[in-house]
């Protein structure tokens, strides 16, 4: 191998890419004197596989070394070609890779070779010391990258923390799905609802609302067993899973239907085993085992199958961890008026950021050429667009309760005829932000006049009628209205965003009984967002102060590609204005 002139014809693809890296590469093993072996049918594949004998504590490692296509840019993985003994260690996944250096990326450098890392970075990585990663390593990752074909899997919540009260066994209540339509395996879904112990004690239970898919009537229940495993356990060499899924084929607890019209059966059993969730932390963690036959494939215990099925942390906590700025979200109350292009996606970012409950008020349908510059497509086409965004919402942010007002104010509707104060009444009753996306002056006025007077805070956002500009204000108790932002456009004091006043930008589309602005969603959403970030901050800390602040919107062109900027301006009470009486 160390002769490069007879591997002209036998190179990885990186090494014609960049002649002499692979020399680099040999010649660094040399100088360890280490010998390597090529995989003589990767290379000529044009990849690099090397096996060879590393020294380790007066002993030597069986190693393989595999370089990705896109080496140098991106790291070799060394594998222990025979990981038993170092079988649940940290920095040993279970297929032998080891993790010699962090997963953060620019940790690795294009000048290292395999020689310099090992050389560096493997007594510290198989005997878990010197500078490691503050990051846990939870045995569930290498389940849920090795679950039956179908991906089935199971939801559970972070916060049970059962583990350490030292229970052997119990039950779990279990909601699921299966949807065997398309392929013989079943594609199960599910989601532990309550944890009891062997005398049917509560333990623990399902903290909030169940997703769609498993809240409606096609929805099942069942009763498993859970037993407690006192170690991790890995999916190293697949004993410990055939182990686990046979005991699960050999169990004495009941089988179960996979839908109404099959005839398949399935057993599902459950495992509770200490975790390291993060850096130096422990937690629960669960594995459940799924197997699928006949009946009388159970009972001979023959011709079934059965694997991991994937564990998935779904509570509340589990859903903020990402996003910890957002967890003030899940005690506030929102009231959105008008769901268009600026709206229905504020809607949404709420509802995906936790808020507990959202009020919608708008009377319009969606129509087809809505529906670019609108968050949800062809799907809702036709359907009321607040209907069409508590049905979207409900179905992927099950967390967040939604409640639509079907209105169009200063016009008639059905529950409300000509009673725009009792639509708004019961929309803002108890919501701690109105957010006005009406994007009409009247209607911005009339709904600063109604909550003001019942002290209530406001936040009111459009765009100007080309989408070269657009404001979002968030109006404060002794700060300016709406109308004292008018003549402060006026007077100058606050510089007007471009094209406000520009009725060139109106279009009328065929069909449509009005005029209406020009724009595409990507320029609309920075409307949206920066209303997202002025209401997830108000509602996370509150109003700190009384003033109005207004968010100024423009786009500027540079080499062919619009800028966004953005400028903040306190508006007072203008000297001319009522609301100074």
């Amino acid at each position: 191998m160390h002769d490069r002139s007879a591997q002209q014809e036998l190179a990885p693809q990186w090494d014609l890419r960049f002649p002499g890296r692979l020399q680099m590469e040999l010649d660094a093993f040399k100088a360890e004197n280490v010998d390597p072996k090529p995989d003589k049918d990767a290379l000529k594949d044009g990849r690099l596989v090397l096996d060879f004998e590393w020294p380790y504590g007066g002993d030597v490692l069986s190693l393989r070394a595999v370089y990705p296509d896109g080496y140098p840019f991106l790291r070799p993985q060394v594998l222990l070609r025979e990981p038993g003994r170092f079988s649940g260690r940290r920095h040993v996944a279970p297929d032998g890779t080891i993790c010699l250096i962090g997963r953060e990326s620019r940790q690795w450098t294009s000048s290292l070779t395999v020689p310099a890392l090992l050389t560096e970075k493997l007594a510290d990585a198989l005997k878990a010391v010197g500078n490691e990663d503050p990051q846990g390593e939870p045995p569930e990752v290498w389940w849920n990258g090795r679950p039956i074909d179908d991906l089935p899997f199971c939801l559970i919540e972070t916060t049970w923390d059962l583990w350490t009260r030292g229970l052997n066994s119990g039950q779990l209540t279990v909601r699921y799905t299966f949807d065997d339509s398309s392929s013989d395996a079943p594609l199960l879904r599910a989601a532990v609802t309550r944890v009891l112990s062997e005398d049917g004690v509560v333990l623990a239970h399902w903290n909030s609302r169940l997703p769609a898919f498993l809240a409606g009537d096609n929805a099942r229940e069942l009763t498993i067993p859970w037993e407690r495993l006192d170690q991790a356990p890995f999916p190293d060499s697949g004993d410990t899973l055939r182990d686990l899924v046979g005991s699960v084929i050999a169990a004495s607890s009941p089988i179960f239907p996979l839908s109404r019209l099959s005839k398949r059966q399935f057993r599902l059993n459950a495992f509770l085993y200490p975790s390291e969730l993060g850096w130096q932390q422990k937690g629960d963690g669960w594995l459940f085992a799924l197997a699928e036959g006949t009946k009388k494939g159970f009972q001979l215990r023959r011709s079934v199958k059965g694997g991991a099925v994937r564990t998935l942390r779904a509570g509340p906590s589990d859903l903020l961890s990402r996003a910890p700025q957002a967890s003030a979200m899940c005690l506030k109350k929102v009231c959105l008026i008008g769901t268009g292009a600026i709206g229905a996606p504020v809607a949404i970012d709420l509802a995906r950021n936790g808020i507990k409950e959202l009020r919608l008020l708008d009377f319009d349908i969606l129509e087809p050429g809505n529906s670019v510059r609108w968050p949800l497509g062809a799907s809702a086409w036709g359907r009321s667009k607040v209907e069409a965004l508590e049905a979207f919402i409900k179905n992927e942010f099950p967390y967040c309760d939604v409640h639509t007002i079907k209105h169009q104010l200063g016009s008639q509707s059905e529950k409300y005829p000509f009673r725009d104060e009792r639509a708004l009444a019961d929309a803002i009753e108890g919501v701690d932000l109105v957010i006005d996306a009406t994007a009409a002056y009247w209607n911005i006025a009339f709904i600063h006049d109604f909550v003001a007077q019942r002290g209530l805070p406001l936040m009111a956002m459009h765009a100007s009628p080309p989408v070269t500009g657009g404001i979002v204000v968030l109006y404060g108790p002794d700060g300016g209205c709406p109308a004292c932002l008018l003549r402060a456009w006026r007077d100058g004091s606050i510089i007007k965003p471009p094209g406000v006043g520009d009725e060139s930008g109106l279009v009328q589309p065929p069909g449509c009984s009005e005029r209406t602005f020009t724009g595409v969603s990507y320029d609309l959403q920075e409307l949206s967002l920066q209303a997202m970030r002025v209401a997830s901050t108000f509602l996370a800390a509150g109003r700190t102060n009384s003033s109005t602040a207004v968010y100024t919107l423009s786009f500027d062109a540079e080499s062919g590609v619009r800028l966004p900027s953005w400028h903040l301006d306190i508006l007072d009470r203008h000297a001319t204005c009522t609301c100074n009486a």
